[in-house]
């Protein structure tokens, strides 16, 4: 575990498992957000139909993958974290949450032209290059553990939280599922 900022338990690299357990519990609980995309829209000036469509491209939609595979990204740390401030921390969004919107967009367009999904995000990292702008942000968040930031990763308190929230709703859809079956 990565301490950053002062803060202890702070999640700053996400080859952990903690990242990669945040990951996959935002990216379930963006797919079930209905809030998101008008506060992403809100907070950034992008037109509605591109967050929504952005947002299908990267959480919803499948893509042939690598191994030839048709499926699903899998969850990114920094994407996540992207996210969550693009819609709910509006005076913490890092410029490279902003590049994730631009990039992902780009990479849609050439996509949508029909070349493969891998060819159009390496071309789209040489113009908007989300992956370094995002290593080196939480690179510099290690380099100076010791310096205050407004910018809080996540840490251990809010994963449990989250894992409230999914167990929650789990337990809400499993309600929705079977409606006539007492508790």
């Amino acid at each position: 575990m990565q301490i950053s900022g002062g803060i202890s338990g702070a999640i700053t690299d996400q080859e952990t498992a903690e990242a990669q357990e945040y990951a996959i519990m935002e990216y379930e609980r963006v797919r079930n957000d209905n809030y998101d995309i008008d506060k992403i829209v809100k907070n950034t000036g992008f037109k509605r139909i591109q967050i929504e469509v952005i947002k299908n491209y990267l959480f919803y939609d499948k893509h042939e993958r690598s191994n030839g595979n048709i499926e699903r990204f899998d969850p990114d740390f920094y994407i996540a974290q992207s996210w969550h401030r693009l819609a709910y921390e509006p005076n913490n969004i890092q410029p490279h949450d902003l590049l994730l919107l631009e990039h992902e967009a780009m990479e849609l367009s050439l996509a949508l032209q029909g070349i493969p999904q891998e060819i159009a995000h390496d071309t789209t990292e040489k113009k908007f290059n989300y992956t370094k702008a995002a290593t080196d942000y939480y690179e510099n968040l290690r380099k100076t553990q010791n310096r205050q930031h407004k910018e809080t990763p996540i840490n251990l308190k809010t994963l449990a939280k989250l894992k409230i929230l999914q167990k929650n709703a789990n337990i809400r859809e499993d309600t929705k599922k079977r409606p006539n079956e007492k508790g």
